[in-house]
C-alpha cells in the first residue's frame, strides 16, 4: 500500500472510531457543561432558563446553529469529537508527524476529553495550529497567522490567555520591540471575535472578561462559596496526568534540554499552573500535542508500539464507563416523565443547578430558575447576592477606608405552577417538603 493511502486510511480509522464514541457514549455532564450547554439551546431558539455566563460563548454560538438543524446532545457530542480530529489532522499533515499521531490518537486524554462539551477543544486545536505556523518559518507571514490563531483561541476559551502570554513571554525574551509587537497586534486581530461578539450581545465589548476577571479574583480571595483555591485536591484524577498523555510521557527526560529548551519550559509553566489553578485533566488538552511531539523525538518504534498497547487498555476501560454510563439517560428520563406528571410552568432546583437541569429539557417550557433567586424575589430584593471587599490598612491610620461591593442583580418576576427538584432525598427543603422521588431526581411541593 502506498504511504499516501497507508496514512489516509489510517486518519479515516481514527476519525470514525472518535466520531462512533461520540454517538454511543451517554455522558453528558461535565464540568461546567451545563453553562455551555444552556447557552447553545437558548441561541438556537430554546429559552427555559436565564441564563449563566461566565466564559466566553462564542463556542456555544458555534454550536447553536447546528442545533437549529439538529437538536440533540448526539449534535453537541460529534462536534466536540470533531476538533480533536482536526488536532490530529495539524500532526499528521501538517507536522507530518506520524509517530506524534498516532500516541495523540491512542492517548487516553484525548478519548477522555473528546466528547465534553468544553472551549477547551477548539482552543487546543487553535493552540496547536498556531505553533505550527509560529514554527514554520517557511510560510510567508507565518508570525501573523500564528499571533491570530492564538488570539483567537483567547477569543473562545479566556484562560488561554495564561498559556499565550507564557508562549510571548518564552519566545520573544530576546527579542527587539519591533518584532513584539506586530505579533501581540496580530494577537488582537484573533481576539477581536470576542469584542464584537459580547458588545452585540451585552453591549459591553469586554464582559466576558469582567465577568471571568472577577469570579478568579473571588476565587483568588477565598470568596466564592463553590470553588476554592487548590483544585489539585478536590480533583484526585489529576494523577492520572502521567499516564494519560501517554504513558510513556516519562520518557521525555530523553530530550535535549538546549534543543527544546523553550517548549520545555512552555510546558512546565504552563503545566503547573493548570495543576495548581485548574486541578483537571481537560486542560492538559490544550498542552498534550505539543508535549507529543516532543515525546515523538525519543520514542523509538517498538516503544510507540508498547505505549500503544498500554494506551489502547486504558481507552477501552474510559469507553466502557462513559458507553455503560446510566446516570444522565436516567436523569432524562426522570426529567421527562416529571414534566409529565406535574406539568409544571417553572421548576426550582438547588442553588447553581439550574443550567444543569436545564440540559434535560428540550422546550421552552417549563422554564428553570435557582432557589436562592426563587427566594430572593418572593421577599423582593433585587439581587440575590453580593460581594464586599474591604481595602482596610494595618500600618496607619486613614480617614477613610475604599469599600467595593458587587450586586447580583435580579429582576421581579410572579411565580405560579412549580415546583423544586432536587438530587437530595429529604423531608422538606427551604419549606418545600417531599412528594416523589424518582431514579435522579425528587420533587418537592410548597
Amino acid at each position: 500500500m502506498e504511504e499516501k493511502h497507508k496514512k489516509i486510511l489510517q486518519f479515516s480509522i481514527f476519525s470514525v472510531l472518535i466520531i462512533a464514541f461520540a454517538v454511543f457514549s451517554r455522558k453528558i455532564g461535565f464540568h461546567d457543561v451545563g453553562e455551555y450547554i444552556s447557552f447553545a439551546k437558548s441561541l438556537a431558539g430554546i429559552n427555559n432558563v436565564d441564563l449563566f455566563v461566565g466564559h466566553p460563548m462564542l463556542y456555544p454560538w458555534f454550536i447553536s446553529l447546528f442545533l437549529k438543524l439538529f437538536p440533540s446532545f448526539l449534535t453537541i457530542r460529534i462536534i466536540n469529537s470533531l476538533w480533536v480530529i482536526l488536532i490530529a489532522f495539524v500532526l499528521y499533515y501538517l507536522f507530518k508527524d506520524k509517530k506524534a499521531f498516532i500516541i495523540f490518537a491512542l492517548s487516553p486524554l484525548t478519548w477522555h476529553t473528546s466528547i465534553q462539551t468544553t472551549p477547551i477543544l477548539p482552543a487546543a486545536f487553535l493552540f496547536t495550529l498556531s505553533f505550527y505556523f509560529f514554527k514554520n518559518s517557511k510560510i510567508k507571514h507565518n508570525l501573523l497567522f500564528s499571533g491570530i490563531l492564538l488570539g483567537l483561541s483567547c477569543a473562545v476559551y479566556t484562560p488561554m490567555f495564561i498559556p499565550a502570554f507564557f508562549f510571548t513571554l518564552i519566545y520573544f525574551w530576546n527579542k527587539q520591540l519591533k518584532e513584539i509587537i506586530p505579533f501581540a497586534i496580530s494577537m488582537l486581530i484573533g481576539f477581536l471575535p470576542s469584542i464584537i461578539f459580547d458588545y452585540y450581545l451585552f453591549g459591553n465589548p469586554i464582559y466576558s472578561l469582567i465577568r471571568y476577571a472577577s469570579t478568579n479574583l473571588l476565587i483568588t480571595l477565598n470568596m466564592n462559596s463553590t470553588i476554592t483555591q487548590g483544585m489539585i485536591l478536590s480533583h484526585p484524577e489529576i494523577f492520572l496526568l502521567i499516564i494519560f498523555i501517554s504513558p510513556l510521557l516519562f520518557r521525555l527526560h530523553r530530550l535535549k534540554f538546549k534543543e527544546n529548551r523553550n517548549e520545555i519550559i512552555l510546558l512546565l509553566t504552563v503545566g503547573a499552573f493548570y495543576l495548581l489553578r485548574g486541578g483537571m485533566l481537560k486542560y492538559f488538552i490544550i498542552l498534550s500535542p505539543l508535549a507529543i511531539i516532543l515525546l515523538s523525538k525519543v520514542l523509538s518504534d517498538e516503544e510507540i508500539k508498547i505505549g500503544s498497547i498500554i494506551s489502547a487498555g486504558i481507552i477501552i476501560i474510559i469507553a466502557f464507563q462513559f458507553i455503560s454510563y446510566s446516570g444522565d439517560v436516567k436523569a432524562q428520563e426522570d426529567m421527562n416523565q416529571i414534566i409529565v406528571d406535574y406539568n409544571p410552568t417553572l421548576i426550582i432546583s438547588d442553588p447553581y443547578n439550574s443550567v444543569a437541569i436545564s440540559t434535560y429539557i428540550w422546550k421552552n417550557e417549563p422554564k428553570v430558575t435557582e432557589l436562592e433567586i426563587f427566594n430572593a424575589t418572593l421577599s423582593g430584593k433585587d439581587n440575590f447576592k453580593q460581594y464586599s471587599f474591604l481595602l482596610q490598612p494595618t500600618k496607619i491610620n486613614l480617614r477613610d477606608n475604599i469599600e467595593f461591593t458587587a450586586k447580583f442583580k435580579i429582576e421581579n418576576k410572579t411565580y405560579e405552577n412549580y415546583i423544586l427538584v432536587s438530587k437530595e432525598n429529604k423531608e422538606s427543603i427551604d419549606g418545600f417538603k417531599l412528594d416523589k422521588c424518582y431514579s435522579t431526581f425528587c420533587v418537592y411541593k410548597d
